[in-house]
């Protein structure tokens, strides 16, 4: 059977890994989204699972291999594959076999293990009924390469950081203004309609001014929030690495990974937030603080004066202001916060009306970002279902903090 539409390879992975004991993938490269959130969930219930990954191209991304290998056993090929004819330096594969008991299924195509073969990419992929001869070619495989151990994971990492991010951008001067995403009426919109806001919005930031996307595992809002939430919920706070901080904070202005981490807020200014990461001394502030995020990511059902309680508990912190809030509470919470951040302030405003001047003063910050969530509850696309196809329930579930990929407006940056 042959699987073309991510919506039907996510939905059959998921159906094969609920009935399988055991899991093994080879995939050329693997990223953070949903489908590691199944591992995860289905590995918490007793599943087993090996992982061969490749890291050529410096495109796996390593805080994915470290939730990974929480989990399961990892390795990656060595420079030589004596069971692989013809291997030449690329590892390349793509295939997952799911075992239960004796019996064996599998998935094989061209979909790596990454948010772009799961959700945005056109891949193909065909599910085998007597997978054998593959679990046989995964054990021959594993035997050739070599562990994931956390100091290889550390290596990678620092190679990872420096590859090149940031495209080629035209002056925003050449940019048909005209066009930007934030003149469509929030407000008028149903679920599909917003979708066409998004899909114009990668056209209009990625087709026209080469700087970013809505969907993909590059340079993407989608990369972003998933990439930074594994950071936050997953990782140690007491034993981030550099490049996890900076994932955080994206407070390098002239880093590439900086800018491909900050597109809900770049914390250039915010020193003492940056500190905050970094301080011996507020450990237990830390401890505290990812114990409210965690709990916050959990929380079903949750009202707008949850999400306030949690603001309100957030900027009583010396050194956080509300873009440093609403940047974390945004990304472990995409489907309910919005980011209020100095480029799309003047937007925001003109879309619900609530006045920028208020977020900037902490007396007046939380009730300001009541009104803004309010507004936002009373817009019908953000009550629509949740969507059958992939990229659509990729942005569905992100739906809140996707708003800013059509307000952004660095050319109106307010302060």
């Amino acid at each position: 059977m042959a699987i073309t539409t991510p919506s039907d390879l996510a939905q059959t992975f998921n159906t094969l890994l609920e009935d399988a004991d055991e899991l093994f993938i080879a995939t050329a490269w693997a990223s953070p989204g949903e489908h590691i959130n199944s591992v995860r969930e289905w590995a918490k219930n007793g599943g087993r699972f090996k992982a061969i990954i490749g890291l050529s191209g410096t495109t796996t991304v390593p805080t994915t291999l470290r939730d990974l290998g929480k989990i399961g056993d990892l390795r990656t090929p060595g420079r030589a594959l004596p069971h692989a004819q013809g291997f030449q330096g690329l590892f390349h594969p793509k295939f997952y076999v799911f075992k239960k008991g004796s019996n064996y299924r599998a998935l094989v195509g061209s979909a790596n293990f990454t948010n772009g073969g799961f959700v945005s990419n056109f891949e193909v992929c065909v599910e085998a009924a007597e997978p054998k001869k593959l679990k046989a070619l995964f054990d021959e495989l594993w035997e050739d390469s070599e562990a994931l151990t956390s100091k290889k994971i550390d290596e990678y990492e620092v190679d990872w950081a420096q590859r090149p991010r940031t495209p080629q951008k035209p002056p925003l001067s050449k940019v048909k203004r005209s066009q930007h995403p934030g003149k469509a009426k929030l407000s008028a919109l149903d679920w599909d309609g917003y979708v066409a806001a998004l899909k114009a919005a990668e056209d209009y930031w990625w087709r026209q001014l080469g700087n970013h996307r809505v969907w993909g595992d590059e340079l993407s809002y989608e990369a972003c929030i998933d990439g930074v939430q594994e950071v936050l919920l997953q990782r140690n706070w007491e034993k981030l690495s550099a490049v996890e901080k900076e994932m955080i904070l994206a407070h390098r202005p002239n880093g590439d990974l900086s800018f491909a981490f900050g597109l809900l807020g770049s914390m250039a200014a915010a020193g003492e937030f940056k500190a905050f990461f970094s301080r011996p001394d507020l450990a237990d502030a830390r401890k505290a603080m990812k114990t409210l995020l965690t709990d916050f990511h959990h929380h079903r059902d949750v009202t707008i004066d949850d999400v306030l309680a949690v603001l309100e508990a957030l900027i009583q912190r010396k050194g956080i202001a509300i873009g440093a809030a609403t940047r974390l509470m945004t990304i472990v919470r995409p489907d309910i916060c919005i980011s209020v951040n100095n480029a799309n302030t003047v937007r925001l405003e003109q879309q619900s009306g609530v006045s920028r001047s208020r977020f900037k003063q902490k007396s007046t910050a939380a009730r300001a970002y009541g009104e803004l969530l309010e507004w936002r509850n009373g817009l019908a696309w953000f009550h629509a279902p949740e969507p059958n196809d992939a990229l659509e329930r990729a942005a569905w579930r992100k739906r809140s903090a996707l708003i800013d990929a059509i307000v952004y407006d660095p050319a109106l940056r307010d302060g």
